[in-house]
C-alpha cells in the first residue's frame, strides 16, 4: 500500500539548492513533482527536500485508483505520464536487473515508447531545413500519414525519384529541448538522490543518469542510427537469413534518416507466418543464430529486439529495423561470457565465482562460500529441466535476489544484453514454446573458445603479455625512484573525502545568511533611527522619508525572516 500523502509537511528542508541554471526549468520541476505526489512518492520527495522548495508543502490526498496499485505500478504509470525522457530512463532502470528488485525490472520492461502522430505539417519543416527542400521536390511520391510514432520520431513511406521505396524517419519539433531539459533536471536528482536516499547508492544515480544522456544524446542524432545501421549491415552482409535495409545517405541528416523500405511481416504474427509459407520454427532457429552471431562474433547487438522491431520477408529473411539503441562487447567480455556459460552447464560454480570477479562485478571480500552455495542451489533446481516448464521470470527473480543479496554489480553493457536476451526469449516463447536457445550457443561457444586456442592468438597474447612487462620493467623503478623523491622531501599528497558533511556545511550556510539578513535588519533600524533623530526634509507623513522607507525595508525583511524561521519549525 502505498504511503499516505495527505498531511502537510511544513518542516520540509532543503539542505542542496537547486542551481541557478535550473530557475529557469522551475515549472518543469513542478510538474514533474506534482506527477511523482500524485502517484504517492511524496514521502520520498519529502527526503530529498524537494517539496518545501518548490513551494509544494501542501499534498494533496492519493487517488484510490492509485492507492490499488503496487510502487511498481505506480512508478511506470507516473514515468509514462511525464513524457519520452523519463519513459526512455525507466527503460535504462529496466536493464539493471542485478541491482533493481525484480518486480520493479518487469514493470519497467512494459513501458512502450509510442506516441500520437503529429500532423504531416508540423514535421515539414523540421525535413526542409535539414535537406534544404520541401517533400515534393526530394522524394517522388510522399506519403503525410505515418506508418508508426514514437516520442522522439515519426516514420512515413515514401518514393525517390528512380522509384526505390523508403522510408523517412523525422524528429519531432522541439523534442530536443525538452529532453535536455528534461536530463539536466535528472542530473539533479540524481544528485539530491545519491545524498539523500541512501538505498538508491548501489543503483549509481548520478552514473546512471550520465550514461542515459550520453545515450539518449546519441539517439537524437540520427546519423549515428545510420552509423549503426551500416555496422549491422556488413556483419550481415551475404547472409542467407537476415537483411539490413540500405541507409539512403543523400536523405539522411542528424534530424532525419532515410532507409530503404522493405515488406514483411511481423515476427509474431504467425497466422500471416504460416499463410505465406513460413515455418515458425526456421523464424526461431534464424532469429537465434541472428542474435548470437552477434553477441559471440560481432560484439554489437541490436538492444531493443521487440517484435515492433523485426519482421520476416516472404524470402525468408529476417529484417530487424531501429538501430537506435545498440549494446557493444569487447573480445574480454565476449570470452568471460562464453567461459560463463560453459561453467553453468557444467555446474562448476566456483569458476562462475571466480568469473564475476574478473568481470569486476564483485570482489573477494563478498561472502564467497554462501554465494557458491546459493548459486549451486538455484542452478540445480533448473538444471536439465525442459523450457516449456521453466518459469523464465521466477528464474529471474531468483537469480536478481542473489545478485542484491551479493552486491554483485555487473557492468551496464551486459544489463543491456539481459535485457535483450529477455526480450527475444518472450519473442521465442510466442512462437515456439518448447525451443532450446542453450543447445544453439554451443557452436558459437565452441567456434569462440576454438579461437582462442589458435595458435596465432595464443602467440598475440603472449606478445601482448610480454610487452605489457616490458613496459612494467621500464617504468617501474622510475616510479619508484619519484615516491621514494617525494616523501624524502615531505611533498607526497594524500587525497582525502569527507562523506556526511555537506548537510552540516548547508546549515553552517543557512545560519550564516539569517545572521547578515539580521544584522542588515539591524543596521537598517538604527540607520532610520539616526536619520528621524535630524528631522530634515524630505518628509512622509511628517517624519523624514529615508528613515520611514528604512523602517519598511527592515520590517518586511524581518518579517520575511520571521516566516522563514517559523517554517523551518527550528526556533
Amino acid at each position: 500500500m502505498p504511503e499516505k500523502a495527505n498531511r502537510t509537511i511544513g518542516n520540509d528542508r532543503m539542505p542542496l539548492i537547486l542551481p541557478r541554471r535550473r530557475f529557469r526549468h522551475l515549472s518543469r520541476y513542478r510538474q514533474i513533482v506534482t506527477v511523482l505526489v500524485k502517484y504517492g512518492f511524496a514521502e520520498v520527495l519529502s527526503r530529498m527536500h524537494l517539496l518545501a522548495r518548490l513551494r509544494l508543502a501542501h499534498i494533496s490526498p492519493v487517488r484510490r485508483y492509485v492507492e490499488q496499485m503496487t510502487a511498481p505500478q505506480r512508478l511506470r504509470a507516473a514515468l509514462e505520464e511525464l513524457g519520452p525522457t523519463f519513459i526512455k530512463f525507466g527503460q535504462i532502470l529496466s536493464t539493471r536487473s542485478f541491482v533493481l528488485p525484480a518486480e520493479y525490472v518487469e514493470e519497467l520492461a512494459k513501458l512502450q515508447d509510442r506516441a500520437t502522430p503529429l500532423p504531416f505539417r508540423e514535421l515539414e519543416p523540421t525535413l526542409v531545413n535539414a535537406l534544404g527542400k520541401s517533400a515534393e521536390q526530394c522524394f517522388a511520391d510522399f506519403d503525410p500519414d505515418p506508418i508508426a510514432a514514437a516520442s522522439i520520431a515519426q516514420a512515413h513511406r515514401a518514393r525517390l525519384h528512380d522509384g526505390r521505396e523508403v522510408v523517412v524517419k523525422i524528429q519531432r519539433p522541439g523534442i530536443k529541448a525538452l529532453i535536455e531539459q528534461d536530463i539536466q533536471i535528472l542530473e539533479d536528482l540524481a544528485r539530491l538522490a545519491a545524498r539523500h536516499l541512501p538505498e538508491t547508492r548501489r543503483l549509481g544515480p548520478e552514473a546512471l543518469v550520465a550514461e542515459f544522456a550520453r545515450a539518449l544524446r546519441r539517439e537524437l542524432d540520427f546519423f549515428n542510427e545510420a552509423r549503426n545501421a551500416e555496422i549491422f549491415r556488413r556483419n550481415f552482409a551475404g547472409s542467407d537469413s537476415v537483411y539490413i535495409p540500405e541507409v539512403l545517405w543523400d536523405y539522411t541528416r542528424s534530424q532525419v534518416l532515410t532507409v530503404e523500405y522493405v515488406d514483411g511481416i511481423k515476427i509474431t504474427d504467425l497466422a500471416s507466418l504460416r499463410e505465406a509459407g513460413i515455418d515458425p520454427d526456421w523464424v526461431v532457429e534464424a532469429g537465434a543464430r541472428f542474435v548470437l552471431k552477434q553477441i559471440f562474433e560481432d560484439g554489437f547487438f541490436h538492444a531493443d529486439p521487440h517484435p515492433g522491431n523485426l519482421f520476416v520477408t516472404r524470402q525468408r529473411k529476417i529484417v530487424p529495423i531501429d538501430f537506435g539503441i545498440v549494446g557493444r562487447l569487447d573480445e574480454i567480455t565476449m570470452t568471460i561470457l562464453a567461459d560463463l556459460t560453459v561453467a553453468t552447464y557444467k555446474k562448476d560454480v566456483g569458476t562462475i565465482v571466480n568469473l564475476l570477479i574478473d568481470l569486476g562485478a564483485m570482489d573477494e571480500t563478498s561472502d564467497l562460500p554462501s554465494l557458491r552455495f546459493d548459486l549451486a542451489e538455484l542452478i540445480d533446481r533448473y538444471y536439465g529441466v525442459s523450457l516449456q516448464h521453466v518459469d523464465v521470470r521466477t528464474l529471474i527473480r531468483e537469480a536478481m535476489e542473489i545478485t542484491n543479496r551479493y552486491e554483485i554489480r555487473l557492468p551496464p553493457n551486459l544489463g543491456l544484453l539481459l535485457k535483450t536476451l529477455g526480450t527475444y526469449e518472450d519473442v521465442t516463447r510466442s512462437l515456439k514454446p518448447d525451443f532450446d536457445f542453450v543447445a544453439q550457443m554451443s557452436p558459437y561457444i565452441r567456434r569462440l573458445i576454438q579461437h582462442r586456442l589458435k595458435p596465432g592468438r595464443l602467440a598475440y597474447e603472449v606478445s601482448r603479455t610480454l610487452r605489457d612487462a616490458y613496459h612494467l620493467a621500464q617504468t617501474l623503478p622510475r616510479e619508484i625512484e619519484l615516491l621514494f623523491r617525494r616523501l624524502k622531501r615531505g611533498t607526497v599528497r594524500l587525497q582525502m573525502e569527507h562523506r556526511g558533511l555537506d548537510d552540516l556545511v548547508t546549515e553552517l550556510d543557512r545560519a550564516s545568511n539569517r545572521i547578515s539578513f539580521a544584522l542588515i535588519i539591524a543596521a537598517l533600524i538604527v540607520g532610520s533611527s539616526l536619520i528621524m533623530q535630524l528631522n530634515r526634509p524630505p518628509f512622509l507623513f511628517g517624519y523624514p522619508a529615508l528613515g520611514v522607507v528604512g523602517y519598511l525595508f527592515a520590517g518586511v525583511l524581518g518579517v520575511w525572516l520571521a516566516i522563514a524561521i517559523l517554517r523551518s519549525g527550528r526556533f
